[in-house]
């Protein structure tokens, strides 16, 4: 038999780990600080009531975030309950409470605009005009000097101490474009007519005072019958001249 050859294989290096240079002195562990938070999020005084005041003024998600010194997002994340470095309970109980403040002072700033609307709407709103007037001396010059340096050449002198202020109160007339826009919203009969929309069920025959139809169908006939008569008595006529010639 012939003998069966084997190839050579080299024998592996086994991998050695570097040895470490003990003249490079090791690089120092920095730790990271932990993370300062700007706001205490469990304080009512502090956090909560700002973003109420903040949302009673008519601001954005957006606009709050950005006057508190948060990011949109993060705000966002905060509402949602989409923290990565606070607890399930943290999250789940701090943006319910962030939910509750912006929907309370939402509410409270649409009944004061609502209210105003409405007092736009009927009129009768007090409005206070103050006018202020000065009272005016004769100069010594009476005019005649252009150069003078206490009228400018005008002959008169503004009295700054004296003033006489006029107050006047007027009262504002209805708005009836806001009347309608308010019945609109809040009255369906009025919302109704504004569409122009008439009900939808039609009125029976017995429920009208004339019937309609049933007038026109016998104009019809007697003005059909009319016709036929007087075709008649034209033909008749016809046939008589005719027998006449």
């Amino acid at each position: 038999m012939a003998a069966e050859k084997k190839k050579a294989t080299k024998p592996k290096k086994k991998a050695t780990a570097k040895k470490k240079d003990a003249s490079k002195p090791a690089k120092p562990r920095v730790s990271r600080p932990e993370r300062t938070p700007k706001y205490d999020y469990d304080s009512k005084e502090t956090f909560y009531d700002v973003i109420g005041k903040y949302a009673s003024q008519g601001m954005t998600d957006t606009e709050i975030a950005y006057s508190m010194d948060l990011l949109p997002t993060t705000f966002s994340r905060m509402k949602h309950g989409k923290i990565e470095h606070w607890t399930k309970e943290q999250n789940e109980r701090r943006s319910e409470q962030i939910r509750q403040v912006l929907a309370s002072a939402r509410a409270r700033a649409n009944g004061v605009v609502r209210a105003a609307y409405f007092r736009t709407a009927i009129g009768g709103k007090k409005i206070k005009t103050v006018t202020k007037r000065y009272v005016q001396a004769r100069c010594l010059c009476n005019g005649e000097n252009k150069d003078c340096h206490e009228c400018g050449g005008t002959g008169w002198i503004v009295l700054t101490d004296k003033a006489i202020i006029q107050e006047t109160e007027s009262e504002l007339p209805p708005n009836l474009q806001a009347q309608s826009n308010w019945l609109y919203q809040h009255d369906p009969e009025w919302r109704k007519i504004s569409r122009g929309k008439e009900d939808e069920e039609p009125m029976k025959p017995a429920e009208r005072d004339v019937d309609i139809m049933g007038w026109l169908e016998k104009e019809m006939q007697a003005g059909k019958s009319d016709i036929e008569k007087a075709a008649e008595e034209a033909k008749a006529q016809f046939l008589k001249e005719l027998n006449e010639e």
